[in-house]
């Protein structure tokens, strides 16, 4: 190396040595329940309970919890507070000891009320109690790859002042009312004013209430309602039977996005209700099965329904009176789903009905004929009926025959294969597709260079 390449490396290493030495790093603290009372938080000399490790936190700080590499876990019977918030790029961090499980147990309400906080990996464990798992109201707070369990009331709950609200990567499970003339044991509820929320990743299933809720009542005003949400990659179920209501529950909510979840179970509900007031929500490449009722978009107490979009989803396997159903919508966006083996009406527009948008590029196969009671002004065409009647929403645009030529229905593959009579046989709505026109149903089929 020569004199001027010395130099050069030498001016790089003491100025990444001065960036570095302007950069605050957090400490790290550890917690051990076998430990000696008296520890001080070292890896050596632990704190004994999580309560301790919280209460020295600062921001930046992270807090890793011991636990057991085998088994169920180990158990810490404590309500675990914490005293400060967070800032934004230094926040508190809980989480378990990498490779081991631990599990929070208490029959008391978790109260998530600081912010920039970030839990990761922890187990609670409600003890079935009849009070809420854990309250949230803090902003910016993150739970990722935790479990959250066994309860009569609502997993968690979401107030009004929380901001920037992420679940990713968990487990939220049977939080069943004891009182049976009671259902409402949600796994997640946010309520009005709740700004932000990313729900992703994660497995919901048996709650006695709904899988996720955004509530609202009669009177809240739209610009309080529950606003910018995503909801994607979850799988939504329930083993309940009667004893569970829906999978997803909006009430009153703006800017929604539910994209590629897996949502069923419902067997007296419905998979997806949208009731009260709803603007510009987004219903994504979603399976919506066995469940008595599909997807509902129902006006209520005259709060109506604006900007609603339903796209590549799959329909199938329902078992009662529709798959998909509008009652008071302004503005309807209904294209290229799959609508397959439903008892009901593939479609129904009651009361209110549809009031402006289309209704393109689905494929109907074995289902009952859509039904329209109510007002529908809409323009629907190029839709696939196959061993299905159009009924009322039929188009000299449409295709007709008995068999679509899915790749494999009874495996729920619902691709198309390569000699479908449903390829290229829709009309551009404003979404990608290959080939002279795009295909019908949810799903567009690749070509290969020599198609």
């Amino acid at each position: 190396m020569n004199i001027g390449n010395k130099v050069g490396a030498f001016a790089v290493a003491l100025l990444s040595a001065i960036v570095l030495s302007s950069q605050t790093w957090g400490a790290e603290f550890y917690v051990d329940s076998l430990a000696a009372p008296g520890g001080v938080g070292l890896l050596s000399t632990p704190f004994k309970s999580i309560q301790e490790g919280l209460n020295v936190l600062k921001p930046g700080d992270t807090l890793y919890v011991r636990g057991d590499t085998i088994g169920p876990g180990r158990i810490y019977s404590e309500t675990p507070m914490f005293p400060l918030s967070g800032v934004n790029g230094s926040p508190i961090n809980v989480r378990s000891f990498p490779g081991e499980k631990v599990i929070v147990s208490t029959a008391e309400t978790i109260i998530l009320n600081r912010d920039f906080l970030v839990i990761k990996g922890l187990i609670f464990d409600h003890q079935k109690a009849e009070i809420d798992a854990i309250r949230w109201s803090g902003n910016n707070v993150s739970l990722s790859e935790c479990e959250i369990r066994n309860g009569s009331r609502d997993g968690i709950d979401v107030s009004a002042r929380a901001r920037d609200v992420t679940i990713s990567n968990c487990v939220i499970h049977d939080f069943i009312w004891t009182n049976t003339t009671r259902r409402d044991a949600h796994c997640i509820v946010a309520n009005p004013g709740v700004i932000g929320v990313r729900i992703t990743g994660s497995t919901i299933y048996n709650c006695s209430g709904d899988g996720i809720h955004l509530f609202a009542n009669d009177s809240t005003a739209m610009s309080s309602y529950v606003t910018d949400v995503v909801i994607q990659n979850n799988t939504i179920y329930s083993t309940l039977g009667a004893n569970s209501e829906n999978g997803l529950d909006f009430k009153g909510c703006v800017d929604v996005t539910v994209k590629e979840n897996d949502i069923y179970g419902f067997t007296h509900d419905k998979a997806v209700v949208v009731q009260k007031g709803a603007k510009d929500l987004r219903l994504v490449g979603n399976r919506i099965h066995d469940s008595a009722r599909g997807v509902e978009f129902r006006w209520e107490a005259g709060n109506f329904q604006h900007n609603i979009t339903v796209i590549r989803n799959v329909f199938f396997n329902i078992t009662g009176e529709y798959a998909l159903k509008f009652d008071g919508v302004f503005k309807a966006k209904v294209v290229n789903n799959t609508f397959h083996n439903n008892v009901g009406n593939s479609i129904r527009v009651e009361s209110k009905g549809i009031m402006g948008g289309i209704i393109r590029n689905n494929l109907i196969h074995l289902s009952r004929p859509p039904r329209v009671s109510g007002r529908l002004a809409a323009d629907y065409s190029h839709n696939g009926w196959f061993r299905s009647s159009a009924g009322s929403l039929a188009s000299s645009q449409d295709t007709v025959g008995a068999d679509p030529l899915f790749l494999n229905a009874l495996a729920k593959d619902f691709r198309l294969a390569s000699t479908s009579p449903a390829i290229d046989r829709g009309i551009p709505v404003g979404i990608p597709y290959q080939g002279v026109a795009p295909d019908l149903g949810a799903f567009e089929r690749t070509r290969t260079a020599h198609q």
